[in-house]
C-alpha cells in the first residue's frame, strides 16, 4: 500500500471518529437538557402494558405504560433520563411517571 493510500486511510478514520464523538456529545447534551425539562413536569401513575428488551449489558429495558392525564388515557414509552433501575418492573405493575403536559404521548420514568 502506497504511503499516500494510507495517509488517506487514516484521514477518514480520523474524520469518523471525530463525527461518532461529536455526535455523542451532542446526543448526551440533549438527553440531559431533556431531563431538566421534564424535573418540572408532573408525576402520573401508570401501568405497564409491554415490556420491551433494549440491551444485555447492563440488563435494561424500555417500558410501554398506559396512563390517565388531563381526562384523557395515554399509551407511550417511557424513557429512561434519570438512570432509574429499570430490571424490576414487569407488565401489569403500577409505577410512576413523569409526563410532558405540552404533550402528554412524551413520557420519564420517575419510580
Amino acid at each position: 500500500m502506497s504511503p499516500h493510500a494510507s495517509f488517506i486511510i487514516a484521514c477518514i478514520f480520523v474524520i469518523l471518529a471525530a463525527i461518532i464523538f461529536i455526535g455523542y456529545v451532542f446526543g448526551y447534551r440533549q438527553q440531559k437538557r431533556f431531563a431538566g425539562l421534564a424535573e418540572s413536569w408532573p408525576v402520573v401513575e401508570c401501568r405497564v402494558v409491554e415490556r420491551l428488551y433494549l440491551s444485555a449489558d447492563p440488563m435494561t429495558y424500555r417500558y410501554m405504560v398506559e396512563y390517565r392525564f388531563d381526562g384523557n388515557v395515554h399509551k407511550s414509552i417511557a424513557k429512561n433520563f434519570y438512570r432509574k433501575d429499570n430490571t424490576n418492573k414487569y407488565v401489569g405493575d403500577i409505577i410512576h411517571i413523569r409526563v410532558n403536559p405540552e404533550n402528554p404521548a412524551i413520557c420519564t420514568l420517575y419510580s
